[in-house]
């Protein structure tokens, strides 16, 4: 009996122990859960928010800028709403002015061209009988001459020397007269006006042109600004993530190692700012990590066979790395550091086994033919099997390191290596994250680059539109200068030539009395011809006294015809004076006005302006449609952002729940396991008493 209750008591405390035990797995599988949600708290919803929250201050910044443009927008807008409704109201008042303008200058040209056909009408009259007066004012005169000599032969009196004389004095004036008049009228210069005006017009026609182009180019820019700003956010996002993997990748390499990356690091980069061993830096191609790629299937078992010398740094000869470490020395720099020399590394080809359940590691591997002796140096003498009894049997067959999928080795010597690998802190994983991360930021640093490119040659087009249209504004202000004078010379020349006009009058009168006194002269001068060498006679001869007796009966009749063209032509003359004065100080004077105020009302057209203010609206309008569209998407964007926090928070909150359930569980056991420890210590003394009772 005794026997048999002492062996049912061991029994029983190889249970309790047997119990205790798988307690302490189940402990540490909980622990290992809890330390596994952790993890994921810590990299992957915080990855998640951190991502939220770069989108979220991208999407809030470009809001903000909507916003600022779109106010602007609006303000530009209304500005432009004024500025078109004035314009109108402008441009209706200018219609309205010119329709009574041209209605009034048609008025004017019809009564001008009345009046005209009427001084038409008398001026051929009136020269008629200015020619008549004339003559017959001349036959009185030369009439009279001749009833004075014969009544007294002397008192002779000659006011020009001879004809020629004469005609030259005539000639003189006369040429003088109409060469003032021709000059005069050479120097109007109606056409160049309209060319002028023509001009000015074209050139704000070219402004607005102008103008059309650089705010497009204007809108163009902000686009490009906002891309910018856009691939400026995600390539500091890029950046920021290669320094969270960079600060992962130190948390789990040796110090040393990390301390001797950054100081070659900081070697190569002295030396390049420097410009200094070009061949040095050349020469130099990163670390063993960094120089090959592989399937994720494979990253545990290179892990394990490179182990840390993936973090050995690849030279082309051993001469740069000599260099490269007694500059580290020189400086005094931190840090273990290893090369692998590319002259140097002495290699053999392997022949590997045809077998489906084993694969030649280093054809695994993706890299470039120069770096062959490095890759065959470190995992040229390695197998990746399937398992542990294939990896076994290959390393005694092939006297080759063998590896599993799991990181379990077996040497050629027979040594054999494995235990639990942790996948997430997988160093070719967080390394393959980083390079991916790196292209991505290369990437987005060249489109970067190019749209900066973009936007200096826009920067540079409206600086060019800018310029040319402030060029423009310059001629189109010396135009307007130019044309002003013109019209002001043209108003001169214009009452210059009506003074000539009026002048010509009285000249061509002057010459009439001028030719009358010549015939009155010339007829003297054949009666002093006559009487020169005639004899002296006391009195006149019989034909003397026939003759003096006719003219005086020719003189009374001259003296009746002279009165009466007098008459006819004195009424004439008022006639022809009043249409004169009707054309010259009024109506003509009104048609010029007129035409002024019209030119003036072309060149301050406001048609054009409102044309050029409407096209400005348009585009502005659409650019705030765009805007509201932008806008409506972004909200849109923040309102996915806002449920994705949502979704993270409630994730976050449900980690958070599961972490306290696997804590009280690990509590709870943990009381448990104390309870069956106290009662396996009170068991184990009883069983000690028991035995040494037996005893």
């Amino acid at each position: 009996m005794q026997d048999g209750g002492l062996l049912d008591i061991i029994q029983f405390c190889d249970l309790n122990k047997t119990i205790n035990l798988g307690r302490a797995l189940e402990f540490t599988i909980f622990d290992h859960e809890l330390a596994d949600i952790r993890r994921k708290l810590d990299l992957n919803i915080q990855k998640q928010l951190r991502e939220l929250e770069r989108q979220w201050s991208g999407f809030e910044e470009e809001r903000l800028q909507m916003i600022s443009e779109q106010s602007e927008r609006f303000k530009e807008k209304t500005k432009l709403e004024l500025a078109i409704r004035d314009l109108k109201e402008e441009v209706e008042g200018e219609r309205s002015n010119r329709r009574k303008a041209e209605n009034e200058l048609d008025r004017l040209k019809a009564e001008i061209t009345e009046k005209q056909a009427s001084l038409d009408q008398v001026q051929p009259r009136f020269n008629e009988l200015i020619k008549q007066e004339q003559q017959v004012n001349t036959e009185l005169a030369i009439a009279e001459q001749r009833q004075r000599e014969l009544y007294s032969k002397q008192g002779w009196t000659e006011q020009f020397r001879s004809a020629e004389e004469r005609d030259q004095w005539i000639k003189r004036n006369l040429a003088k007269i109409t060469r003032q008049i021709s000059d005069k009228r050479d120097q109007e210069s109606t056409q160049e006006l309209e060319q002028q005006r023509e001009s000015i017009e074209r050139n704000k026609r070219h402004q607005n042109e102008l103008k059309h182009n650089r705010d497009a180019l204007q809108n163009e820019r902000q686009e490009l600004w906002r891309t910018e700003s856009g691939l400026s956010q995600s390539l500091q996002a890029c950046k920021e993530e290669i320094n969270h993997m960079d600060m992962i990748l130190r948390s789990i390499v040796p110090k040393a190692i990390i301390h001797g990356m950054d100081s070659v690091k900081k070697v190569i980069e002295s030396l390049r700012s420097r410009h200094a061993h070009s061949n040095l830096v050349d020469g130099y191609y990163g670390m063993l990590i960094e120089n090959f790629q592989t399937d994720k299937r494979f990253y545990t078992a290179v892990e394990m066979t490179a182990g840390n010398k993936l973090f050995y740094h690849i030279v082309e000869n051993d001469r740069i790395g000599t260099k490269i470490l007694e500059e580290i020395n020189r400086q005094r720099l931190p840090g273990e550091v290893n090369f692998f020399p590319l002259n140097r590394i002495q290699y053999r080809p392997h022949e590997y086994p045809q077998n489906q359940y084993v694969l030649p590691m280093i054809n695994q591997l993706q890299f470039e033919e120069r770096f062959l002796p490095v890759m065959q140096h470190c995992f040229g003498k390695t197998l990746i099997c399937r398992n542990m009894d294939v990896a076994t049997q290959m390393a005694r067959s092939e006297r080759m390191d063998c590896i599993t999928l799991e990181g379990d080795r077996v040497s050629s010597r027979g040594a054999l290596t494995g235990g639990f690998c942790d996948v997430r802190r997988s160093r070719l994983q967080l390394q393959s994250q980083r390079w991916n991360l790196k292209q991505q930021a290369e990437e987005l640093e060249t489109q970067l680059h190019s749209q900066r490119e973009q936007l200096t040659v826009i920067e540079g087009k409206i600086n060019g539109v800018s310029s040319e249209m402030q060029k423009l504004e310059t001629k189109t202000g010396k135009m307007i200068d130019v044309y002003e004078k013109l019209q002001q010379d043209g108003r001169l020349l214009r009452e210059e030539r009506q003074m000539l006009q009026q002048s010509k009058h009285p000249k061509e009168r002057q010459l009439s009395s001028l030719e009358s006194t010549l015939q009155q002269l010339e007829a003297q001068k054949e009666s002093l011809n006559r009487d020169l060498g005639s004899e002296m006679l006391s009195q006149l001869t019989v034909d003397e006294q026939s003759s003096l007796e006719e003219l005086n009966r020719r003189i009374l009749k001259l003296k009746e015809s002279a009165k009466v063209l007098f008459n006819e032509r004195s009424e004439l003359e008022t006639e022809k004076n009043r249409l004169e004065n009707q054309l010259q100080k009024n109506l003509l004077r009104k048609k010029e006005e007129l035409q002024l105020r019209l030119q003036e009302i072309s060149m301050a057209d406001r048609t054009q302006s409102l044309d050029s203010h409407q096209s400005e609206l348009l585009i502005v309008t659409q650019r705030i449609t765009e805007i509201s569209r932008r806008m409506g998407e972004l909200e849109h964007q923040l309102e996915e952002y806002y449920i994705g926090k949502k979704k993270l928070n409630q994730q976050l909150e449900m980690c958070q729940n599961q972490e306290r359930d696997v804590q009280a569980k690990i509590t709870e056991d943990a009381k448990e396991m104390e309870k069956m420890a106290n009662k396996q210590s009170m068991l184990l003394r009883k069983v000690r008493f028991i035995c040494c009772l037996l005893c």
